[in-house]
């Protein structure tokens, strides 16, 4: 039984609660799911590339699962690719706010901040005790 909420499908529609690429993925697995990964590749629209999106799609159904909009309802085989893969389907949730995933660059930005944040405090610590260098 799928776990389809038309309400929940409208109101994200309505509202934009999905971008582009994420409402696209989510659409076809609405109207086309239970679905793998593949065979929603296979479906999608020409006007945004057509097929060979499967890249695309499979990390479009990571980020709706992330927010709640698609859940992972099992394994089959695969009706294009012949494989035993995750079959995906949508859920009755509205999508809850998407959490970007700090970058390398992002991390090294917090990490040089805590080391400037430390620096400037161990000089305090040095000039409170007289150090002639920090004068």
């Amino acid at each position: 039984m799928r776990r389809t909420s038309i309400e929940a499908y409208e109101k994200i529609r309505d509202e934009g609660l999905l971008s582009k690429m994420r409402w696209i993925v989510y659409d076809l697995l609405f109207a086309h799911g239970p679905a793998t990964a593949a065979e929603l590749a296979s479906r999608f629209p020409p006007s945004v590339g057509g097929r060979g999106q499967a890249g695309n799609v499979h990390a479009r159904l990571g980020e709706l699962r992330d927010v709640g909009c698609v859940a992972e309802i099992g394994e089959r085989e695969c009706t294009i690719t012949r494989n035993n893969v995750i079959l995906w389907d949508v859920t009755d949730g509205l999508p809850k706010k998407f959490e970007r995933r700090p970058s390398e660059r992002d991390a090294l930005r917090a990490k040089i901040a805590d080391l400037e944040t430390e620096n400037a405090r161990l000089r305090d610590k040095l000039a409170r005790a007289g150090c002639l260098f920090c004068s």
